[in-house]
């Protein structure tokens, strides 16, 4: 626990390094919500920590409800889009918090609330998703963006939503890009 303890505090002191070893440290902890969030079903036995998750989205059906909400709007979404969400909410929790353990329950559920209610929720979204591209590209046109945003976004769809390449490609860390692409969608849920 020690070594996870500095690589947060590196990160917090701005070391964009430290935030990508924190990611690597916690892949099976990203992979496991991220498979959740997408597939749903999971032994809550030997995941307390999916139960927690499930409380902390607060489904007035209760978790049974979460579940199949979860199930119905993770496939609107692609495992990488879920998978950015997990690792944003981790490097928030992270930097925000100064742990990890604790929170992510609460940030992730709020992120992925806002994710699946948000800026994606149109009728040719969920009608065609091998037209999500072309679907995401005419939301975009309807949000004034800088030329800063424009072009991460350019890079991020072309790319296959490829995060890791997108940030090398601007010449920014991950944290950085994970940064911009939030503020990105903070201006389109606004429109």
């Amino acid at each position: 626990m020690d070594q996870l303890d500095n690589l947060i505090n590196t990160y917090r002191n701005g070391d964009s390094q430290a935030a990508e070893q924190l990611l690597v440290k916690l892949a099976p902890l990203i992979s496991m919500y991220t498979r959740f969030i997408k597939y749903g079903g999971a032994d809550f036995n030997r995941s307390p920590n999916l139960a927690k998750f499930l409380k902390a989205l607060r489904h007035p059906n209760g978790s049974k409800g979460a579940i199949s909400w979860l199930r119905n709007q993770g496939r609107r979404y692609s495992i990488e889009e879920i998978e950015q969400e997990v690792k944003i909410s981790i490097l928030e929790c992270a930097y925000n918090k100064g742990k990890i353990i604790g929170w992510i329950h609460y940030i992730l559920a709020k992120n992925i609330k806002e994710l699946m209610g948000g800026w994606m929720e149109t009728e040719a979204f969920h009608s065609e998703p091998t037209n999500k591209k072309g679907i995401l590209n005419s939301l975009l046109d309807q949000v004034e963006l800088n030329p800063d945003e424009d072009e991460l976004l350019k890079i991020y769809l072309d790319s296959g939503l490829d995060s890791e390449y997108t940030s090398r490609k601007l010449g920014v860390n991950l944290n950085q890009f994970y940064y911009r692409l939030r503020k990105i969608k903070e201006k389109c849920q606004k429109n």
